[in-house]
């Protein structure tokens, strides 16, 4: 059966997504805060709405199980068309995370979200240093410059997730490049 649990939505949003979704064989449950320290697979086995008071986290989640992404896609194209669209995080059940708590998998979705868009935000950063004028700078201060930018870049192209050094790398190179102008516009 195909299978989505909804966290974080108003009742107007939660009840739009599960007339849509039902419509295309899809049944669309609705989680909260008291279930968040149950398992994720736990969760699909039962076929009922939770109380879907939701504080403890700021976003809405979308779980999707045995869906696949066209058919995910498909039907989040109609919910925008109708004026319901989903503005949050989507996941897709698999065999290990069915064994997370709501809660530790929501974490882990937020902490993967924030690497990726701090990754995003070094990409940008350093390619707004492609063509910048470093030739009036002090030897230090080019020499800190040309350093922060080879560790930014090794930095985007390693696999390592490590969050701490990715915003001390960003920090670097943001105080390396403070007030460089371009060479060309």
């Amino acid at each position: 059966m195909k299978n989505v649990l909804l966290y974080g939505l108003s009742d107007y949003e939660a009840d739009r997504i599960q007339q849509i979704f039902e419509t295309h064989g899809v049944a669309a449950y609705i989680v909260g805060d008291d279930v968040l320290d149950r398992k994720v697979g736990e969760l699909f086995d039962i076929s009922e709405d939770f109380d879907g008071r939701h504080v403890e986290f700021d976003r809405a989640f979308m779980i999707v199980e045995h869906l696949k992404s066209e058919e995910l896609r498909a039907l989040l194209k109609e919910l925008a068309e109708s004026d319901a669209a989903f503005h949050g995080a989507i996941l897709f059940a698999t065999e290990k995370n069915r064994t997370y708590s709501l809660r530790q998998l929501f974490h882990m979705c937020d902490k993967e979200l924030e690497y990726s868009l701090k990754r995003i935000r070094l990409q940008q950063l350093i390619e707004s240093c492609n063509g910048v004028n470093i030739t009036d700078l002090p030897p230090s201060e080019k020499a800190e410059f040309k350093r922060s930018l080879r560790e930014a870049i090794l930095t985007v192209k390693s696999k390592k997730e490590d969050l701490v050094k990715l915003n001390r790398v960003i920090e670097d190179l943001e105080k390396a490049s403070k007030g460089l102008t371009k060479l060309y516009n």
